[in-house]
């Protein structure tokens, strides 16, 4: 029972995310998270914020092309 119970403690579990690619940008969406991660997990966009986040890398793609 004591072996159980520090085994327990001890298992840690790995979450995949959903990988989303538009424009050749790696976004990162994991279940029931509120948001959307690029490329990886330090810039952080929040799901009711990403269209009007696309809209806007999009313009800024066009001022640079």
């Amino acid at each position: 029972m004591v072996v159980l119970k520090l085994l327990s403690i001890h298992i840690l579990m790995y979450v995949e995310p959903h990988r989303v690619i538009i424009k050749s940008i790696i976004f990162l969406v994991f279940n029931c998270d509120p948001y959307i991660y690029e490329k990886n997990l330090s810039k952080c966009i929040p799901l009711n914020k990403f269209e009007d986040y696309l809209k806007n890398l999009n313009k800024e793609r066009k001022k640079i092309a």
